[in-house]
């Protein structure tokens, strides 16, 4: 084990990103961390994909309510159980400091999640 390790170095960490007046810290940790286990699970080999938070703001189910807040854990299950693919940030749109209508396309670039995650609230 090395004496230190930062991600960072690994290309496997996105950019801190500003939610503006909008209340979603969920849809940024959600999307910042299906960021990193891509990055990981690729072994860090190409260039750090960025996902649409604006896309989980406008389309996401379960507890969340777009900038009125949500839960990561409820959006993890949400994609997984709606078997959404979370589209990469430039085909969706730029976020936004506010919701808008849902506009995914169902065979748009991304990715899914898969049940082999945990997720403790």
């Amino acid at each position: 084990m090395p004496p230190a390790f930062d991600w960072r170095d690994r290309a496997a960490v996105s950019a801190v990103r500003s939610q503006g007046s909008c209340g979603a810290c969920w849809a940024h940790s959600t999307v910042a961390t299906i960021e990193s286990m891509v990055a990981i699970k690729t072994g860090g080999h190409r260039p750090l994909t960025e996902f649409s938070v604006q896309q989980l703001v406008d389309c996401s189910g379960e507890d969340n309510k777009g900038c009125a807040g949500g839960d990561t854990c409820a959006a993890l299950d949400w994609l997984h159980k709606a078997n959404v693919t979370v589209q990469r940030a430039a085909d969706y749109g730029p976020s936004l400091d506010h919701a808008e209508v849902c506009h995914a396309q169902k065979d748009a670039l991304g990715v899914q999640i898969r049940a082999n995650y945990t997720c403790n609230k």
